[in-house]
């Protein structure tokens, strides 16, 4: 009888589960450091060329008698697109540099050089040259079109270019002007 008990307690043991023996609590812990909470990303290839007969065109189109009484605008083909995504408030600002990589010369009055515009071509305004004030806000054209907030998973924007032929200087047949214009964030938030 000794023996048939033993093998009913530990026949009972055995089949008692071992999960129950387990601990089934317990605590996870996880950090989040935000390294970066603002993305932009900048596209386009934009060009623009005039030829004697395009310019007398223009000058005709705009009514053009002298120097001084009408802007005489060359439209860029192509866009600006511009992508944020941010998980804090912003603002987008914009400037530009140049290099006269064929040709001498300098340009005009720096910051009426370049113009921008929404792709329907209403105007927005002059983006400043980015050595006039380092490219410094305050010194930058704030673009306006942008949510200015916490916008993930992003939203994109794009944008027209011209040129103020008046302000490009004494220009030889064959001058190349590159321009590179710069986009930034501006963090709100710090």
């Amino acid at each position: 009888m000794k023996k048939l008990l033993w093998v009913l307690v530990l026949g009972g043991a055995l089949l008692f589960p071992i999960v129950g023996l387990a601990d089934t609590e317990g605590d996870a812990s996880a950090t989040l450091t935000l390294t970066a909470v603002i993305n932009v990303n900048v596209d386009g290839d934009l060009s623009a060329s005039i030829d004697q007969p395009g310019l007398d065109a223009l000058a005709a189109a705009a009514g053009y008698s002298g120097v001084g009484t009408t802007i005489l605008w060359l439209d860029f083909t192509g866009l600006i697109k511009v992508e944020v995504v941010a998980l804090t408030s912003f603002k987008v600002h914009m400037s530009y540099d140049y290099v006269i990589t064929t040709g001498t010369g300098t340009l005009g009055t720096l910051n009426q050089v370049l113009f921008l515009m929404d792709p329907s071509l209403a105007d927005i305004g002059y983006i400043p040259w980015a050595a006039a004030g380092g490219g410094l806000p305050g010194t930058t054209l704030i673009v306006p079109g942008f949510l200015g907030e916490n916008n993930t998973p992003g939203e994109t924007e794009e944008f027209a270019l011209k040129v103020n032929l008046d302000e490009l200087g004494d220009r030889d047949a064959g001058d190349v002007i590159t321009f590179t214009i710069t986009v930034w964030i501006e963090d709100d938030s710090v």
